[in-house]
């Protein structure tokens, strides 16, 4: 037959017990036993290390309905979700019933029955949950699949002054009794029934000094998260005791947990690998940690040598780009000073052109000065010829004219005065129109000259600039002209002079 193992999606968890009990003064209150069930609760539903889904979890705890009400409610949870996890393919395997709280014993067989809120001291056995009604439901709604019962009880003083050998050995037997199959096998059972509880402990009071839980479940609690040294990453029931054992005995007069198996009817439930072994996890994460670390720092010098090569061909770069821009910065510091050499040399050659130019247009300026000096100094020399010539043909009237005589004149002679002033009046008059004369011809000469020059320096600059060219000999034709017409205005002018 194909068994399969446990596991979370397939468990189904049913916590019973109560932290008070207000119809039962004799049972001694606690919030050690409120939370021992929510670290046990706590534990559970952690998805790590079991993960167990919450609607996997029936919570009766502190529950203020009766015994009847509760035997119910744990039938129909049953029910329900065997049903519900069939359909989902995850088909329940195991069932895991915890109870924490008190115990006690009713009748002259001394019946077991766990105490739950509504007990009632005066008929515990109508409001007790009686464990042979508990061990009925469960052998019945639960009867395929693997169940492990685990009782957290404590008992009033009493029951220890009743019972010769101790109402947890009663408690344990009357359990043992309940669930009892006397067929047995050996094998890996897919059904059946097992027991974990405490045995052998003298004191009533089972809790922590400190009132943070019970002895019984953080002893169980611990084994469980702290896991044992084996290579199976699940441990067994008997694993779990045996490791809680270790933890209780280092606690004086703590109970000793003990493992029935009441229904080996397919073999011991017992030794089925139910609970996650933390300590195979941590080894695991000790190892994927050392792994990881490993790796990071292999990464680390990975990343460490890239970054160095990285930096050093930075540095390279940056090095070939110092060499370029160095060099870049000799070529323009090359550029501009052989530029500046040839400005300075096109400048120097301007400046020598401009110079020879201007030696040249001052050189034709001075012999042109020179020339119009000289033409204008024999103009002057003509003129004060020509005008001396005319005032002496003036002075003297031509033999062939008579001499005017004014009747006047002759029959009244003027004074010598009068004639000298006339005289001196004529002499006047002539040398004003010798000087008008004489402005006027040197305004003529002036512009001859301006003439001229002008021609010449417009004669010069073309040579100068086309030389051989047709302007050039338009330019020559033109002042070879202007002086022919020049020559013959002033021949016109001194002929009519």
């Amino acid at each position: 037959m194909d068994v399969k193992a446990p596991s979370s999606q397939t468990t189904l968890l049913i916590l019973l017990g109560a932290s008070e009990w207000p119809f039962a003064p004799e049972f001694q209150g606690s919030e050690a036993f409120a939370k021992a069930a929510q670290r046990l609760k706590a534990y559970f539903l952690n998805p790590r290390p079991f993960g167990l889904p919450a609607e996997n979890l029936l919570d009766l705890f502190n529950s203020d309905q009766s015994a009847d009400e509760l035997d119910v409610e744990i039938g129909q949870f049953l029910e329900r979700r065997i049903a519900a996890t069939k359909v989902t393919g995850n088909a329940a395997r195991d069932l895991l019933l915890y109870f924490v709280g008190h115990g006690g014993f009713v009748g002259r067989d001394s019946d077991f029955y766990l105490a739950i809120r509504r007990t009632r001291m005066d008929n515990p056995r109508a409001s007790g949950l009686q464990m042979m009604s508990l061990a009925d439901t469960l052998t019945e709604r639960a009867r395929h699949l693997r169940r492990i019962i685990i009782l957290d009880c404590c008992f009033a003083a009493a029951a220890f002054s009743a019972s010769q050998s101790g109402p947890d050995q009663v408690a344990l037997e009357k359990t043992v009794d309940a669930f009892e199959v006397r067929q047995k096998a050996v094998g890996v059972p897919t059904k059946g029934t097992t027991l974990l509880c405490s045995s052998n402990h003298k004191s009533p009071s089972l809790l922590l000094p400190d009132g943070s839980s019970t002895m019984f479940t953080k002893a169980f609690l611990d084994a469980l998260v702290h896991g044992t040294p084996s290579p199976r990453n699940r441990f067994t029931l008997r694993d779990v005791k045996d490791v809680a054992t270790d933890f209780l005995s280092e606690i004086r007069n703590a109970p000793k947990p003990v493992v029935h198996s009441p229904d080996q009817s397919e073999g011991d439930v017992a030794d089925i690998p139910f609970f996650p072994n933390p300590w195979i996890e941590e080894e695991r994460l000790r190892r994927a940690e050392k792994e990881r670390a490993r790796k990071e720092e292999e990464e680390q010098r990975h990343r460490t040598e890239e970054e160095r090569v990285r930096q050093a061909e930075k540095e390279r770069r940056h090095q070939a780009e110092e060499v370029a821009k160095l060099r870049q910065a000799e070529e323009q510091a090359r550029n501009i000073e052989e530029e500046r050499t040839r400005r300075a040399e096109e400048e120097a050659r301007t400046h020598r052109a401009e110079e020879e130019r201007v030696r040249q247009v001052e050189q034709v300026r001075r012999l042109e000065a020179e020339k119009e000096h000289a033409r204008k100094a024999e103009e002057e020399a003509r003129a004060h010829q020509t005008e001396e010539e005319r005032l002496r043909k003036t002075a003297e009237p031509p033999s062939d004219v008579q001499p005017f005589q004014d009747p006047v004149v002759i029959e009244t002679e003027m004074p010598r005065a009068d004639q000298q002033s006339s005289k001196e009046l004529i002499r006047q008059e002539s040398q004003v129109s010798r000087g008008e004369e004489r402005v006027s011809r040197r305004k003529v000469f002036v512009g001859l000259a301006a003439g001229v020059a002008s021609g010449g320096i417009v004669w010069w600059i073309l040579a100068t600039i086309q030389r051989g060219s047709l302007l050039f000999l338009i330019g020559i034709g033109a002042e070879f002209l202007l002086l022919i017409v020049l020559l013959i205005i002033v021949s016109t002018w001194a002929r009519r002079r």
